[in-house]
């Protein structure tokens, strides 16, 4: 109910239209009359900032023209520069603003350099030229109403500079244009990246608020927008005493404020994303609990329909996202994506947001298909991240992509590699569900774009850094290239050394390093890589706290690399805590998460190295369990199914050749016959149950073997394809001559069928001298290499000579 002291505005609104009509009316040789239309047009104008109503800002502006010759036209044209700010804040028509601007740069150059009104002439263009930056951020790349960018910001830095250069100390409205050239410094920042600007805009923002006394009506903006200025601060640098200061900043600011204050939300908004930009770098649960709550408060105080809507709850989408990384509540997720849709249901196409928004529900889908497996989430991630970088403005490329049309972001923008980086991890995920190369060829090239744009002090570096090396490593997998997991290594490294002590990524970038030493170890055999790699999985799992999502992770790594130690020193005490922490790690991850499939196999693989030491039975009948257990969880079209249907193979083999029950060994030829006929996983994984499957039959049903070993050869032209690398293909060599020469066209012979054995001969021959012609190695070379390898290629190719002829 409206209080005796209040007016209804639409009665207002009324009142002084009532005013407007009658005061046009008048005739204009009455002196007041420019007058009272100028006091009729303030009232409108003070009106619509209450009412936001279109009606009241037209009449303000209906009321501010005036003949050139009059002689209060500064005033006038101060007045009407003030109106159509404020018009283009309910329309964002470019128009306007331009014209706001030139009606305060007219204003100034009628106002006599001295005169007591020209500090304020000026900081009202400066306003005007901060919308024009707005609408330059508002505005699709390439539109032809696009005006000038950085140029725009710099002149309102420029003229703000002026204004307080003729502001004498003391003048009350000193503190006021301090704090605006602070923004415009902000926004420079925000554009650039440049750390100058930021820290610029801070020293100002302190000045204002100690000239600012207590009580002040606008000490609680001030004070919100140094919080900002931290906020950004901290982003870039990773400094944690800045971002503290904001969240306090933030704190006073609300606390000065009166309940039911229209601006109170925005400070609520501003603290509520403080403590989650907090808790990104800390990890500290509490603090993404209050930026939730803080975060639903802002969208209980503002109506439906609101323009801000969107953004609202984008940014609590946020911090549910944060809080699922840690607990793994899938009911954070799921409101998560919730959020993000409704988001991108309001926003309309075109709008500057909407790349970041599509980039933060494909970020949602990818993380609730890590958890799920879904593979239509990680699908829909994709094609999400792909539509964002389409909308962001123009970049080139040296990679897969070529040239992006980003239509929103203007080049050089500080936010790309955000953009960047989130379609590349989308990519790799993608990647190791469906072993597509191109797919992480892609997501590398991505990643490198990302980091090249990334200035050396911004503290998302040490992340990009880490995620480069982890493609890479995946790559290594792939490939067998050396380079790739030593530039991993590399990378990690570097990670480490940017990455303060109590951050909480330290953890999981410990982790990262030890899995790449890890890796190398088993290529290089450098046995200092391998203990480095333990103590650095104990360091990660010593400073994760208890009933983190990530503690199996880390269990599970460290327990992989105490495997690989036992494999090469054979301490059976490394084997048997291995087992311990694999087994640990699958009772923390939730049923249907879709790493269990992975831990399951490692603890399987524990288990069965475990049998071939101690040859106890229960080890590898549990082992077999459990890869029986991988391949009922895994989905149809998966990848690693292969894998796991060969290490069951194997299992099954290792027992029959333990108890020599002709069960196992039907068994084990059925999964090695699956695992290399599937139609999807790696070529190397296929070729490996292959020649299993065509081993075991060559010893228990040879007329089969002749199916195993035809696919064998089938599979090497494929891996022949793939290699990269010297050592490899010197290594298909090998695999082409002991499956032709040695084993496939012997049992062919003895089962008479001699047109096999001439055909996979001929078949072996055409693959040496291709892998051979691919080369061009001197046999020298091959000697550093491997002697007795260059010896054998120098004897196949004679006899290949030979035959041919």
């Amino acid at each position: 109910m409206t209080s005796k002291s209040q007016v209804p505005l639409g009665h207002q609104s009324k009142t002084l239209e009532i005013a407007l009509v009658r005061m046009l009316e008048i005739s204009d040789q009455i002196p007041q009359k420019r007058k009272l239309l100028n006091g009729i047009g303030s009232d409108f104008l003070a009106l619509f900032k209450i009412s936001r109503a279109e009606c009241d800002i037209e009449n303000s502006i209906a009321s501010c023209l005036v003949p050139a010759t009059d002689p209060k036209l500064a005033d006038f044209l101060h007045d009407y520069g003030d109106a159509i700010d404020e018009l283009y804040s309910l329309t964002g028509a470019i128009s306007d603003i331009h014209q706001a601007i030139s009606l305060h740069q007219k204003c100034i150059e009628l106002t006599p350099g001295g005169h007591e009104d020209l500090p304020g002439a000026i900081s009202d263009i400066h306003q005007a030229i901060s919308l024009h930056q707005k609408c330059i951020e508002l505005t699709p790349g390439g539109h032809e109403d696009l005006p000038g960018n950085l140029a725009d910001i710099l002149e309102a830095i420029l003229l703000q500079q002026k204004c307080i250069e003729i502001t004498s100390e003391g003048h009350a409205d000193l503190p006021g244009r301090l704090n605006n050239l602070g923004l415009s410094h902000q926004r420079h920042f925000e554009h650039t990246g440049n750390l100058a600007d930021i820290l610029r805009a801070i020293a100002l923002q302190r000045k204002c608020i100690q000239l600012t006394p207590e009580g002040h009506a606008d000490l609680p903006i001030w004070l919100n927008n140094l919080g900002l200025s931290l906020q950004s601060c901290f982003e870039h640098k990773g400094n944690l005493a800045d971002i503290s200061e904001a969240i306090l900043l933030h704190q006073k600011s609300i606390q000065l404020t009166p309940e039911g204050y229209a601006v109170l939300p925005v400070y609520l908004y501003n603290l509520g994303t403080s403590f989650q930009t907090c808790a990104k770098y800390t990890g500290n649960l509490a603090d993404i609990s209050e930026a939730i709550s803080l975060h639903q408060k802002y969208i209980q105080l503002i109506p439906e329909g609101h323009i801000s809507l969107p953004v609202c709850l984008c940014n609590l989408g946020n911090p549910l996202l944060e809080h699922f990384q840690h607990t793994g509540n899938l009911a954070d997720i799921s409101e998560a994506i919730l959020l993000y849709q409704k988001c991108i249901q309001l926003t309309p196409e075109g709008h500057a947001h909407l790349p970041f928004w599509l980039n933060d529900l494909g970020v949602s889908l990818q993380k609730c298909f890590e958890c799920t497996g879904k593979i239509s989430d990680i699908s829909e991630a994709i094609s999400l991240h792909q539509k964002c970088i389409q909308l962001t403005s123009e970049v080139h490329f040296k990679h897969t992509l070529s040239v992006l049309c980003i239509q929103l972001t203007p080049e050089g923008h500080a936010d790309l590699p955000i953009l960047l980086a989130s379609l590349g991890y989308s990519l790799q995920t993608c990647f190791e569900h469906t072993g597509n190369l191109a797919e992480i060829s892609e997501a590398i090239s991505l990643y490198q774009e990302c980091i090249q744009l990334t200035p050396e002090s911004h503290a998302d570096l040490p992340r990009r850094l880490n995620s480069l090396g982890n493609l890479l490593e995946t790559c290594f997998g792939c490939t067998g290239n050396l380079a790739d997991i030593s530039e991993a290594i590399s990378l990690k490294k570097k990670c480490i050394q940017l990455t303060p002590e109590g951050y909480q990524e330290l953890p999981c970038q410990l982790n990262s390093l030890g899995n790449s030493l890890r890796i190398s170890f088993m290529y290089r055999k450098n046995f200092a890589d391998i203990l480095e790699a333990i103590s650095l999985h104990k360091k990660s799992i010593q400073l994760t706290p208890e009933g983190h999502v990530n503690m199996p992770i880390r269990l599970n790594s460290l327990g992989v690399s105490l495997q690989t130690c036992f494999d090469y020193a054979g301490n059976f005490a490394d084997i048997s805590e291995a087992i311990l922490l694999h087994k640990k790690s699958i009772q923390l991850t939730s049923e249907g998460h879709i790493n269990m499939l992975k831990r399951l196999h490692n603890l399987g693989s524990s288990l069965e190295t475990s049998f071939k030491h101690t040859r106890n039975l229960a080890d590898i009948s549990e082992a077999i369990s459990l890869y029986q257990k991988c391949i009922q969880l895994t989905p149809e079209g998966h990848a690693h199914l292969p894998i796991w249907l060969n290490k069951l193979g194997f299992s099954l083999q290792i027992r029959f050749e333990h108890t020599i029950n002709a069960i196992d060994a039907q068994n084990a030829i059925l999964n090695f016959q699956l695992a290399s006929t599937s139609l999807l996983g790696s070529p190397s994984v296929k070729f490996s149950a292959a020649k299993r499957w065509a081993q075991l039959t060559a010893k228990t049903d040879q007329p089969q073997s002749l199916k195993a070993y035809h696919t064998a050869i089938c599979l090497i032209s494929c891996i022949v394809g793939l290699q990269k690398t010297i050592a490899h293909c010197y290594t298909n060599l090998i695999n082409i001559l002991e499956l032709t020469s040695s084993a496939a066209a012997a049992t062919a012979i003895n089962l008479k069928q001699l047109s096999w054995a001439i055909e996979w001969l001929e078949q072996g021959r055409c693959l040496v001298w291709n892998q051979l012609s691919n080369l061009w190695t001197p046999v020298d070379d091959l000697c550093a290499w491997d002697p007795s390898l260059a010896d054998e290629i120098v004897q196949v190719s004679k006899a290949l000579d030979i035959a041919a002829s």
